[in-house]
């Protein structure tokens, strides 16, 4: 009498774990294809750091050519101002150009 209960229980339990696998396997697979997805978002995280990197540092070089640009025009009137009329002279003929 005890093996057919007992047969009943194994089956209940082993109908019970096959859904429970068919579970795993399909977070496992989910997991597998949403990976690529992951991959993808964290480069492209790491891109926009370099960008904003490379923008903040690129405006910083640029601000201080702009600075050093204008030392060079003070020092230059202040030593030869008729090389200074003449450089914005040259400058501005280029600038129409542009």
């Amino acid at each position: 009498m005890h093996k057919p209960v007992l047969y009943v229980c194994i089956c209940l339990l082993t109908s019970l774990a096959n859904p429970l696998k068919a579970q795993d396997s399909s977070s496992v697979l989910n997991k597998l294809l949403s990976f690529p997805d992951k991959v993808f978002a964290g480069i492209d995280r790491q891109s926009t750091c370099i960008e904003e990197q490379l923008t903040h540092r690129t405006t910083k070089l640029l601000n201080r050519l702009e600075r050093q640009e204008e030392q060079f025009k003070r020092k230059l009137w202040k030593t030869d101002s008729l090389k200074f009329n003449e450089l914005l002279q040259v400058k501005n003929l280029t600038r129409q150009w542009d």
